[in-house]
């Protein structure tokens, strides 16, 4: 029987793993961003941004998350994502 260190335990090994995949998704973004900023494209995305969230939410709700949570979640992390890539789009020199 696990007892409530054994479960804060698991918790933390959890939140290592969500936060390292945040962090593996926020470098992605890094370099979408230079791709963007070397192509022309604009960094918001609204389609995107939609289709992200909707298609979240659902997969959410297939594994019994409540969909209004997983849109902040991904409301959240998008966030963070586009202002990395404003930052990064407009700090830098298009790559010749």
């Amino acid at each position: 029987m696990q007892d409530l260190a054994d479960f804060r335990k698991e918790i933390d090994r959890l939140d290592d793993e969500i936060l390292r995949s945040v962090v593996a998704r926020l470098r992605l973004c890094e370099e979408i961003a230079i791709l963007k900023r070397d192509s022309g494209v604009p960094m918001m995305q609204p389609e995107r941004v939609a289709e992200v969230k909707n298609s979240r939410a659902a997969s959410g709700e297939k594994l019994g998350v409540d969909s209004a949570f997983t849109i902040r979640l991904f409301e959240t992390i998008i966030a963070e994502a586009c202002r990395i890539e404003d930052r990064l789009m407009a700090a830098e020199e298009p790559r010749k």
